[in-house]
């Protein structure tokens, strides 16, 4: 046999050392940053001109043209047509414009149907007919940049965290949407320099915007959200004695509800509520319709003496500030506060969505959501976790076909009928009453899941979010004699053990010429 010389040793030692500390390798695209959508961020649909067949589409956000024709069946917003409707156009040219044109890792829609986060770009025409699979975090983005036409005929699946408002398609002439069977589902927001249209019926989690040309629907479409959830961070360590992820509620009314024709000034009153079981810090309140310089903080109900919130305020188990912004609102908005705080390097969230009617005879509807967990820390190994969601309504108009739904735990009733909170026993959630419901759930590891509720009045739908974090400690390592952050270290010298023994056997068999 032949002989092994010293070299071909070396080169087997050395390989195998970088192989095992580098580990497999993935190629990642290039860092993707989201659009700022401006004013066409409540928009489920914009064009020039819109047109939906026979069977009509459903959809859930604003829609946008200056001349459409079909069965456009709203489940929220509302239709800005002509001169109304131009902002949300030059906004969406605007965030079409933002994308760019190239830059990106190339896109091949045969083989890449997990493409990582980032931004991806296609030189030609594009045509997919498989599954495309997400995977990535609450706040990966991917922007597809199509430089000619996309057809696309197949479903997105998000997996992990995943999030269709972070996905985005940038198309320079044409899109075709095709239903690629009962389990079809495109995702994303679409904006195309061209024609969009979709064919045979599509179910759309996202947005499809039209620059310049027609936006047309065959078939039953239906194009919902997409609506951003923003995750709580969990740290990826034992969370330890402790280490309770906070929980923070957001309520938001609007005074007034509804303005006459042209618009006007409207105040936006706010309560943020620390309903968990440890403080927090770093309270945080943001509104995308309301400017920050507005926002002014009022007082809290515990802390008499305080007048200012700075970024060393605890808001108490229990306690509840009191903000406000005064802005104008020229026609009717749709917007979303956003309130965060942090305890145990654990960041809490909780959103409140609005809807100020201009020029509407009956004012919007308003729906309210809080979920507290059984428990927000769990051992090793997880365990049963019971959630309790009270919903109610802060409006003045009663709700009809109210829901309650949990994306991570089942068993909740949908559509509620017959509530025992339903103190009339009308079906209509009031000002006056407060439904509770359940739902037990078992978490093996951390988990943020959301809560959402809707209900409806005066022909709008209102909605309403709430997120909860429960975290499950991390198994206790085993006790080696080595700190903790001596493991890794610990592993590299049994790896290079075990190589130095390879390399002995390999010397001796060379010896004895075998």
């Amino acid at each position: 046999m032949k002989q092994i010389n010293k070299n071909s040793i070396a080169t087997i030692i050395t390989a195998s050392l970088v192989l095992g500390l580098m580990g497999p390798f993935t190629a990642l695209a290039v860092t993707a940053t989201a659009p700022n959508l401006g004013t066409a961020s409540t928009f489920s649909v914009i064009g020039v001109t819109l047109t939906a067949d026979g069977s009509g589409a459903t959809i859930s956000g604003d829609l946008g043209a200056t001349t459409k024709t079909g069965t456009w069946t709203h489940t929220g917003g509302i239709d800005y047509l002509a001169g109304a409707a131009a902002g949300a156009l030059s906004a969406a040219t605007a965030a079409w414009t933002t994308m760019g044109s190239g830059g990106g890792t190339a896109w091949n829609p045969v083989t890449d149907i997990s493409p990582a986060p980032g931004l991806w770009t296609r030189s030609g025409d594009a045509t997919f007919s498989n599954t495309l699979t997400l995977n990535g975090s609450a706040t990966d983005v991917w922007i597809f940049q199509i430089n000619s036409s996309l057809t696309f005929t197949g479903t997105v699946n998000l997996t992990g965290g995943a999030q269709a408002c972070n996905v985005y398609w940038r198309i320079a002439s044409d899109a075709t949407i095709n239903s690629g069977g009962a389990l079809s589902k495109f995702v994303g927001t679409l904006i195309a320099n061209g024609n969009v249209s979709t064919v045979g019926g599509v179910t759309v989690d996202g947005r499809l915007m039209s620059n310049t040309g027609t936006l047309s629907t065959a078939g039953v479409t239906s194009i919902t959200g997409p609506t951003c959830v923003v995750p709580g961070v969990v740290p990826g360590a034992n969370l330890g004695s402790g280490g309770v992820p906070p929980v923070i509620d957001l309520v938001k009314t609007p005074s007034p509800l509804t303005l006459p024709f042209g618009g006007g000034s409207v105040t936006y009153n706010y309560k943020v509520k620390n309903i968990g079981t440890v403080p927090m810090h770093f309270v945080e309140l943001n509104d995308d319709h309301c400017p920050s310089q507005n926002i002014k903080f009022l007082s809290s109900d515990k802390n008499s003496a305080l007048t200012s919130v700075d970024s060393n305020s605890w808001l108490a188990v229990g306690e509840t500030w009191s903000y406000s912004c005064t802005t104008n609102v020229a026609q009717t908005t749709l917007n979303t506060a956003v309130v965060t705080g942090q305890a145990n390097s654990i960041r809490a969230t909780d959103t409140a969505v609005a809807t100020v009617g201009v020029g509407l005879s009956l004012p919007p509807p308003l729906i309210h959501v809080v979920k507290t967990a059984s428990s927000y820390l769990l051992p090793a190994g997880g365990g049963t976790v019971t959630y309790t969601y009270t919903v109610t309504n802060p409006g003045t108009a009663p709700l009809s076909d109210v829901s309650i739904t949990d994306n991570k735990c089942t068993g909740l009733p949908g559509r509620v009928s017959g509530h025992p909170g339903d103190l009339n026993k009308n079906d209509l959630l009031e000002s006056n009453e407060v439904w509770t419901f359940t739902c037990q759930s078992t978490i093996r590891q951390t988990t943020v899941n959301t809560a959402t509720a809707k209900g409806s009045a005066n022909g709008l739908t209102a909605f309403d979010y709430a997120y909860a974090t429960v975290a499950v400690a991390a198994p206790a390592l085993p006790n080696t004699g080595l700190p903790p952050e001596s493991a890794s270290w610990s592993i590299v010298l049994l790896s290079g053990l075990f190589l130095l023994v390879l390399a002995s056997i390999v010397v001796t068999l060379k010896k004895r010429k075998i």
